[in-house]
């Protein structure tokens, strides 16, 4: 009697089951891990929402700067100064960029009539992380720094 059998046997079964187990966990490490692909991609996310937040923020605090300076730095110039950086600060926040949201305001001191700048710092944050700050000194200067 000749036995004459085709096809794949049990032992190569379980080894290539066992091979690809093996293949799907190196792949899932690769994607989930801690420097896997999604990590690397949300760390890409919150870098480029901090960066587009102070890019923003610069623009209008350089508008603002401008208008300041050509009103000779006078109390109601100082007061507009102050509102347009509040103004820009919540411009640069949830939800008009994801995930972005700011610690403080900006301030001044004196009465109407009498207005000097306060120094202020603000933090910035993406998803209540501290990820950079924004300070203001008393001579009005704005000075932005990321972690």
């Amino acid at each position: 009697m000749k036995t004459n059998k085709k096809g794949i046997t049990l032992i190569a079964l379980v080894i290539t089951i066992i091979i690809l187990l093996i293949l799907a966990a190196v792949a899932i490490q690769l994607a989930l891990g801690e420097n896997g692909l999604i990590g690397r991609a949300q760390s890409g996310q919150e870098k480029q929402s901090i960066a587009e937040a102070a890019d923003k923020f610069k623009t209008a605090q350089a508008a603002a700067w401008a208008d300041f300076i050509l009103e000779g730095k006078t109390s109601d110039a100082v007061e507009k100064y102050v509102n347009a950086l509040n103004a820009a600060i919540t411009s640069i926040t949830d939800p008009n960029i994801k995930g972005v949201t700011v610690g403080g305001a900006f301030g001044k001191n004196g009465t109407s009539g009498s207005y000097t700048l306060q120094s202020s710092t603000i933090s910035l944050l993406f998803n209540g992380q501290v990820k950079g700050s924004i300070s203001m000194d008393t001579e009005g200067k704005v000075t932005v720094s990321l972690n």
